[in-house]
């Protein structure tokens, strides 16, 4: 509390309303059956839980873009957090009462000091309240001394890495920013293919750069759950629970589905578990409510709309059963694999590699850029500088893929 009073003055009061509200309502777990009213279940209370929290939230945001137009750091990021940590305890509280892994009610105590666990109450990463009470009580060590160590070790390396993306971002921002970023359209007015690549560059380094600043926040923070003894995993003894980026992951992935898998790693779990699987896997309810979870800002819903066509187009392709492997060095078995195959398998690696980076790049300057004015800038300028060669090859691309017949026969090996 006296953290959140130091950094949002008396604005640490909507977290305190929320998390009081929600804990009452959880109180009655099993109580509200006995009542007989459907609409008041066992089986609503996350939902329930989840309107409430995504509803003040949404509150919280607009109420930022009347106060707060510059955007500065404000209540809304341990707003953002706290609704994920309400709405996973709310439904692991459920599955658990459904016949789930066994997890007791939390007491008053428990349930704040899970809610403002200083080490990720200000930028994640989020985990499960079973993973917050392993590190207090801290139950891993009678078995895995060792790993005390190791998690001492493992939190350094961390720090070491978010230090090395904070240098990288105060180099490169200067550099590329989002004023250059808007008038790259009179720099390069026409549509020759070397416009197009100096602009596109430009685009890769304005999201680089910010990208850097989100790996030191997430690598700090998550050293510092580690080094206070949160995430550790005893399945394979690593320090994967309380992680929400993997760098290599994330940069060198080629399908997009699971490369924001590695971005923001606890918020895309609390979207697959709590909401992807409870909402018919719709990728449309998923990204909407990604957007509006991040905030009200036009960017957001643009960076949900540019991804959600990527993941429709990659599920359409897999749906034409088009193999895309995973390395160009394993093809999952033991057979030897010929020079010309790795090779091909190589090239097939790196264009859907190149394609897939260049989408995300694309989708998160619009989240960077913020604004509708800013973002409507970003899209003239795209559609006033693109040759017409890149636009006709893209459709020349899908209108292939589209008739190509579809392959009911599942592909071996590893494929994505």
């Amino acid at each position: 509390m006296l953290v959140l009073q130091w950094i949002y003055g008396q604005d640490w009061i909507h977290s305190v309303l929320v998390s009081s509200v929600v804990y009452c309502q959880l109180s009655s777990f099993g109580f509200s059956k006995s009542r007989g009213k459907a609409w008041y279940t066992d089986s609503t209370h996350p939902f329930y839980t989840f309107l409430l929290s995504l509803v003040y939230l949404t509150w919280a945001h607009w109420y930022q873009l009347q106060a707060n137009p510059e955007r500065k750091f404000n209540f809304t990021t341990t707003q953002m957090w706290l609704t994920i940590k309400l709405t996973t305890l709310s439904t692991q509280l459920y599955d658990s009462k459904c016949g789930g892994k066994s997890l007791k009610f939390p007491s008053l105590l428990e349930y704040t000091g899970y809610l403002y666990c200083f080490t990720n109450m200000l930028a994640g990463p989020s985990f499960s309240y079973q993973v917050y009470l392993d590190g207090v009580k801290a139950s891993w060590l009678a078995t895995h001394k060792k790993q005390q160590f190791d998690g001492c070790l493992y939190s350094v390396f961390l720090f070491l890495q978010g230090l090395v993306c904070l240098y990288l971002h105060r180099q490169l921002s200067p550099l590329f920013t989002t004023t250059g970023l808007l008038e790259l359209s009179y720099r390069y007015s026409d549509r020759s293919v070397a416009s197009f690549g100096a602009i596109a560059m430009y685009y890769i380094m304005y999201a680089a750069q910010h990208r850097l600043l989100f790996y030191f926040g997430w690598k700090w923070f998550e050293g510092a759950c580690v080094m206070a003894g949160f995430g550790y995993n005893p399945a394979d003894a690593s320090w994967t629970l309380a992680s929400n980026s993997d760098i290599y992951s994330f940069e060198l992935g080629i399908c997009t589905m699971k490369r924001v898998r590695y971005w923001n790693t606890s918020t895309q779990q609390w979207l697959q578990q709590c909401i992807y699987m409870k909402a018919g896997r719709s990728l449309l309810v998923v990204y909407s409510i990604n957007a509006l979870w991040h905030g009200l800002d036009a960017g957001y819903y643009l960076f949900a709309v540019v991804l959600g066509v990527c993941s429709v187009v990659e599920r359409f392709l897999g749906s034409k059963s088009i193999p895309i492997p995973l390395s160009p060095l394993e093809d999952g078995s033991q057979t030897p694999v010929s020079v010309s195959r790795r090779a091909v398998d190589g090239v097939v690696w790196l264009v859907c590699w190149a394609l897939t980076f260049l989408g995300i790049t694309y989708a998160q300057v619009f989240f960077y850029v913020l604004t509708w004015s800013n973002c409507k800038m970003v899209w003239e300028q795209t559609l006033a500088t693109t040759p017409h060669c890149v636009w006709l090859t893209m459709c020349g691309v899908l209108l292939l893929a589209w008739l190509l017949p579809l392959k009911k026969k599942k592909l071996s090996g590893k494929t994505a």
